[in-house]
């Protein structure tokens, strides 16, 4: 059998997580939340917190990745609710935080793809036809202008 590289796994589930979504400030918000519940609360808030707050959304894409032929970590299930898979689980430590591990960097990738169409799709075009990034915090670059009251280019008056 050939290794399966889990990060690469990780990486595709996290393209098709991220770039998802409608809108992309939504999915970011959405991914985001998610990860903040799977660290402070673990793998099954997670579930529990997507099927009551998200309506579903990406909670079957994760079981499927947890019950895919490379991982193995759930068991199979008739049933469309994950949670008894999940408390079998549980069952085993290892598994469990192995889980984990894999869940949160499936969330932390498909969060920065959604940040990459999100900002893919903010640039806006000026006068001139040139786009104008946004800053880190999201925010249009604008530059201030400088008083010219006196010479010194500081607003100050000129020899104090």
């Amino acid at each position: 059998m050939i290794p399966t590289n889990l990060d690469a796994a990780c990486a595709a589930l996290g393209h098709a997580l991220g770039t998802s979504g409608q809108k992309p400030k939504d999915t970011e918000n959405s991914l985001t939340k998610a990860l903040g519940v799977l660290e402070e609360q673990g793998v099954y808030a997670l579930f529990l917190y997507l099927h009551a707050r998200e309506k579903g959304k990406f909670s079957s894409e994760l079981m499927n990745f947890l019950r895919s032929d490379d991982l193995r970590l759930v068991p199979e299930r008739g049933d469309d609710e994950p949670f008894g898979a999940l408390q079998k689980l549980a069952e085993n430590l290892g598994n469990l935080l192995f889980a984990r591990d894999l869940l949160h960097r499936v969330l932390v990738y498909a969060r920065y793809h959604a940040k990459a169409a999100q900002a893919a799709g903010e640039g806006e075009s000026d006068a001139g036809g040139q786009t104008r990034a946004p800053n880190r915090n999201g925010t249009k670059r604008r530059r201030r202008k400088r008083s010219r009251r006196s010479g010194d280019g500081r607003g100050g008056e000129a020899g104090k």
